[in-house]
C-alpha cells in the first residue's frame, strides 16, 4: 500500500484556478493554423510544445505553450554598459571586437544602437580614453560591419580600408 506524499504540498507548476494553458486557449493543434488573432494581437504558434511568438511593432515576445496568456512579459532584458559606453556582456565585462583594431586600438561595442535597430556603434578608444566612432561615407558602423571587415584581413587591422574613418 502506497502512502500519499504529495497532500499538503503545493505543485509550483499548477496553473491558477480557472487558467488554461496559452496552447489550450488558442487551440492549436499543429503547423497548418500558424497564425491567432487575441484582443487585436498577432500571435503564431508552430506545434503545442513551442512557444508561442507575439508580434509587435518594436519586438517579438516569446509566451510558454504551458503557462496561461499574460500582458507582462515574464522575463526583462535590459542593456548595461560601463562608465565609457562600453556594452557589458552577461558577465559584466565590456564587449570587445574579437582580434579586430583600428589604429593598432581594441574596437568596443558601444551601448548605443542605431535607431530602430539592434546593431550597436563600434568604437575605438584613443590614450586619454575617448571613444571614437568607426565612419563608412559619413555613416556611423555597427559592429556587424567591424566582423566582416575584419574577416577580409589577415591582422584584423582595420585602418588599411580607405573607405574607413574615425572621428
Amino acid at each position: 500500500m502506497s502512502e500519499d506524499t504529495t497532500q499538503g504540498k503545493e505543485d509550483p507548476n499548477a496553473l491558477p484556478s480557472g487558467k488554461r494553458p496559452l496552447v489550450d486557449e488558442l487551440d492549436v493543434q499543429g503547423v497548418k493554423q500558424g497564425k491567432y488573432f487575441v484582443d487585436g494581437r498577432l500571435l503564431s504558434a508552430a506545434t503545442r510544445q513551442m512557444p508561442v511568438v507575439e508580434f509587435l511593432d518594436e519586438a517579438l515576445v516569446m509566451h510558454p505553450p504551458e503557462k496561461p496568456f499574460e500582458d507582462s512579459p515574464a522575463e526583462t532584458s535590459s542593456i548595461a554598459s560601463d562608465e565609457r559606453g562600453v556594452l557589458l556582456d552577461d558577465y559584466g565585462q565590456s564587449k570587445k571586437v574579437a582580434g579586430a583594431c583600428f589604429k593598432g586600438q581594441s574596437i568596443w561595442w558601444l551601448a548605443e544602437r542605431r535607431p530602430g535597430t539592434m546593431k550597436h556603434f563600434a568604437a575605438w578608444f584613443d590614450e586619454s580614453g575617448v571613444a571614437h566612432k568607426l565612419f563608412i561615407q559619413g555613416q556611423a558602423i555597427t559592429t556587424d560591419v567591424v566582423y566582416k571587415l575584419r574577416n577580409r584581413t589577415h591582422n584584423g587591422e582595420l585602418s588599411m580600408f580607405p573607405d574607413l574613418s574615425s572621428d
